[in-house]
């Protein structure tokens, strides 16, 4: 076998290599996407559950509304200190 063939051979493994390669990380590739799709719906789900609860909260609560100690802010959101809710 000439240098020529074999070095043709040795290109050709490693296209092979790195075809399998590209493969694999296609396949991890869509593993990941679809995994931040069911995360995303989840996401979804527990923003529209907190939503709820925050409705709940401010028809029960008898709010005591103030802004955050910590915050200096005079434009800072009101927030009930019973709760923990914004004043819409």
């Amino acid at each position: 076998m000439s240098d020529m063939e074999s070095e043709s051979q040795n290109d050709n493994m490693d296209l092979q290599e790195l075809m399998l390669l590209r493969d694999e990380l296609m396949k991890r590739l869509k593993s990941c996407e679809s995994k931040m799709a069911l995360m995303s719906v989840e996401r979804n789900s527990l923003w529209k559950s907190i939503r709820e609860c925050n409705q709940n909260l401010n028809q029960v609560c008898e709010h005591e509304w103030g802004r955050d100690y910590d915050s200096y802010d005079p434009y800072s959101p009101l927030k009930c200190r019973i709760c923990g809710i914004e004043k819409p």
